[in-house]
């Protein structure tokens, strides 16, 4: 999750930000599909109980989600960086950016899996909260010109992609314990520990 927070210091001009969102988005895409093969090298343990099997799989969705919201967040600093917003539209890009950082900031915790009934409210809370954004971007007295109302209506569609996938995440997350359960002993001797394979992606 630090590495996809970059594209949004990109999108924000902020200092110690990359300057290439393009190397930056091929790089997190290598890096997952290495985590990804690795994940699933590890199904062919030939002791692993079945927890540990769905604990692989599931992680393996876990980092399928996660290129899908660099996909996602690469696209929204890309039209940033070819669009700069301003004025009224440069507000409310800021308030879109800031509430993706601080939806995401949850991915960084370990155990980051709130209740299904707490994801219910919050997926609840964007819907609204991008229904606000839409009507203020149409709305009469906005202040922008037909430019920055288009610009703005394209972000609202990364930022709503990105917010679900991140629900989604934590979803996933939740779905199945980051706990690992340790293999027996004669497959420990073949493979090592396995912590590396319990940590989340």
């Amino acid at each position: 999750a630090q590495g996809l927070r970059l594209f949004l210091r990109h999108a924000r001009h902020e200092s110690g930000a990359t300057d290439d969102p393009h190397e930056l988005h091929t790089r997190l895409d290598s890096l997952n599909r290495q985590i990804r093969r690795y994940t699933a090298s590890m199904l062919e343990h030939p002791n692993l109980t079945p927890q540990q099997t769905n604990l692989r799989a599931s992680l393996i969705e876990e980092e399928d989600f996660s290129a899908t919201l660099a996909d996602s967040l690469y696209q929204l600093a890309r039209r940033l960086e070819r669009q700069p917003l301003a004025g009224n539209a440069g507000m409310l890009a800021a308030e879109v950016l800031e509430r993706i950082d601080t939806t995401m900031a949850g991915l960084l915790e370990a155990e980051s899996a709130p209740a299904a009934s707490d994801r219910a409210a919050r997926q609840a809370a964007h819907e609204q909260t991008l229904l606000a954004w839409r009507a203020r971007v149409l709305a009469p007295a906005s202040g922008m010109d037909w430019e920055a109302r288009g610009a703005l209506l394209a972000l609202l569609g990364s930022a709503e992609r990105a917010l679900f996938v991140i629900d989604r995440i934590h979803a996933e997350r939740a779905s199945v314990s980051r706990q690992l359960v340790r293999a027996p002993q004669a497959a420990d001797a073949a493979w090592g520990d396995g912590d590396l394979a319990g940590q989340p992606a």
